[in-house]
């Protein structure tokens, strides 16, 4: 039986690997993966996105965010609330609405309009997943929290050295719809 690795070694390695990735192989890497996620109807038929700025060279979907406004569709950011643990979404119009914070993100400035509705889409960061759509994040709980309070299809775009065979899974993990990589993808079975 295979052993599952440990959730932080684990988070470390995978951050690391990513950290590897010279600017050219990331940028070639995010361009597959963007034109993949292009490829599917989910951005032609939905029209409120709820993404995040790329941060530690997760895949770059920035050309991805452009191609959403250029559509006149909407995109949600969150902020991180780290006092009461939870994401605060804004209405973000361009880049420009967005301001450096903790741990090297960039999050919308508090002046943006505030977001209450539902969203179509949710593009969910993370550090690794399995090929059962299991997501490990960065260990705060945020989108585990936020992705219990949402109906939205969920949607992990990453690298393919991202997936590994099996992810330790606890009770208030919250499983994405679809990972899609510059490689292949993985769709959760109902």
């Amino acid at each position: 039986m295979d052993s599952i690795p440990d959730k932080s070694h684990l988070r470390r390695e995978k951050i690391e690997e990513r950290k590897g990735l010279t600017s050219g192989e990331w940028a070639q890497r995010s361009r597959a993966v963007v034109e993949k996620l292009l490829h599917t109807d989910l951005f032609q038929n939905n029209q409120t996105f709820h993404v995040t700025f790329p941060m530690n060279n997760e895949v770059d979907i920035r050309p991805l965010i452009r191609w959403i406004w250029s559509k006149g569709k909407r995109v949600v950011m969150p902020r991180t609330d780290f006092t009461e643990k939870r994401l605060v979404n804004y209405i973000v119009h361009s880049f420009d609405d967005l301001e450096p914070t903790r741990f090297h993100m960039h999050e919308p400035k508090m002046n943006n309009p505030l977001f209450t509705g539902h969203v179509d889409l949710i593009l969910v960061p993370g550090v690794a997943y399995d090929k059962k759509c299991n997501r490990l994040g960065y260990g705060g709980g945020f989108y585990d929290r936020f992705l219990t309070e949402q109906k939205a299809f969920c949607l992990a775009p990453a690298f393919d050295f991202q997936i590994i065979e099996r992810l330790p899974v606890e009770s208030h993990d919250r499983p994405v719809d679809l990972v899609i990589t510059e490689k292949r993808s993985f769709r959760l079975s109902s």
